[in-house]
């Protein structure tokens, strides 16, 4: 009967197909580790690993044992992991993936309020596109994800729940030659180049019958819009259009210190579709920990008073016309 330390011991060599590398990561001595490999062999009658000059690698029966050794793994972390959960939240670790507009917008409040709320709680951040995001829960690497989720909910893996939906604006640099125009059409915005994060199908969906060569293309694989710049930093963006003719998208709040300046300005021109619509995913059947029901908790609860600031603004600079179509 193989044992969760054998079933360790062997993914580790199959992914460093070194006796000697996998010991040293193993924190073993490579006799001991030869050992215990040999001795699952003998248990289970078959050889798992051919030795070769060069390293080892999997046999056929390897591949098989490894296959299902990874899921029972697995299901052991996500076990230990579970039983953890049951300690109070003063004792949890938190590791949150999100995405450019929450990172930008939300996530750095709220994980300020936790802060100072349940100071022992051990958090990591990570952040990237909604893609990236989605991966990294998948993955395992992140217990929850705060992005785009207009994808994520196609995909059985993983539970979604909405948390916010804004409006974003068009915008430019001061002395953009777009600027001043009240009969703009979308096809005269993507005429110049786009930087931004990719766009989701529902968005890339209403860009496909433009030309849109300068703003960016449609990637026929997924649907989604790839900009002509695609960033996953929204002060790279902000940058990127200050300094050049290109256009991006935003909430208000997110270039309101600029249009304060006057280094950046809003173009006249409303796209209902061109929103944010973000929320939480997380592993389908995977228990939510008390870390990640708090840190939720305070995403809504931020996500509220984000909503009222952007009404104010959309009301002080005049941004709520009635919806337009592309």
């Amino acid at each position: 009967m193989a044992t969760l330390k054998q079933l360790g011991y062997a993914r580790a060599l199959a992914r460093l197909r070194s006796f000697r590398v996998a010991a040293r990561e193993l924190h073993l001595s490579q006799p001991a580790l030869t050992r215990s490999i040999r001795a699952l062999e003998d248990a289970l009658g078959v050889p798992l690993f051919d030795r070769r000059p060069d390293g080892v690698a999997p046999t056929a029966f390897g591949e098989l044992f490894l296959g299902k050794a990874e899921a029972i793994l697995l299901a052991h972390d996500d076990l230990v992991r579970d039983m953890q959960l049951m300690a109070n939240l003063e004792k949890g670790t938190l590791c949150v993936s999100a995405g450019a507009y929450p990172s930008d917008v939300l996530v750095p409040r709220v994980t300020a309020a936790l802060a100072t709320k349940h100071p022992t709680l051990a958090c990591r951040l990570r952040h990237g596109g909604w893609r990236e995001v989605t991966a990294q829960v998948l993955g395992r690497e992140a217990d929850l994800g705060v992005a785009e989720i207009s994808e994520a909910v196609r995909d059985p893996r993983l539970q979604t729940e909405p948390l916010g939906r804004h409006q974003l604006f068009f915008y430019c640099r001061a002395g953009h030659p777009l600027l001043g125009r009240s009969d703009l059409s979308l096809s005269q915005i993507a005429g110049f180049p786009w930087v931004s994060t990719r766009l989701p199908s529902r968005m890339g969906g209403v860009l496909s019958t433009l030309p849109v060569v300068h703003a960016g293309a449609i990637d026929p694989a997924t649907d989604t819009f790839c900009p002509a710049w695609e960033v996953e930093v929204i002060d790279t963006a902000k940058l990127v259009v200050a300094e050049s003719d290109a256009i991006g998208g935003a909430m208000l709040s997110q270039i309101e210190r600029e249009l304060e300046q006057g280094t950046l300005c809003v173009l006249s021109y409303h796209a209902p579709w061109l929103r944010f619509e973000y929320g939480f995913l997380y592993l389908s059947g995977r228990t939510v920990s008390p870390a990640a029901l708090a840190f939720m908790a305070e995403c809504r609860r931020q996500d509220a008073l984000l909503a009222g600031r952007e009404a104010v603004l959309q009301e002080g600079y005049g941004l709520q016309p009635a919806d337009r179509g592309a």
